[in-house]
């Protein structure tokens, strides 16, 4: 198993929906502004996290800004698209471990 750390800003606050489907599962995006090789480059990443994992985010106090630590796997998945009807693929890169380092 590959595991992945980032540490970064956070962009926006974190944006948490339920999924519709029968256990109505709790889902949380999240976005990194993280520093890149030489001081002038940014890169912006976008992580999810699920279930129990998404429950803790809710819990936390995280402001636009605050350094947060993520640990996370790169999962593939497809589906079919509902409106094209064609098979789209992607990876996410999902959540298990967060750490907010706050200000202060």
């Amino acid at each position: 198993m590959q595991i992945n750390h980032h540490i970064g800003r956070l962009v926006r606050p974190v944006n948490f929906r339920n999924i519709d489907d029968p256990n109505r599962t709790n889902v949380a995006y999240v976005r990194l502004a993280v520093d890149g090789m030489t001081a002038k480059q940014t890169t912006f990443l976008d992580y999810v996290a699920f279930g129990k994992t998404a429950e803790l985010l809710s819990k936390l106090t995280m402001d636009k800004g605050d350094l947060v630590e993520l640990q996370f796997n790169m999962q593939n998945n497809e589906y079919v698209d509902q409106v094209t009807q064609k098979k789209v693929f992607n990876s996410q890169n999902v959540i298990s471990r967060i750490k907010v380092y706050h200000n202060g």
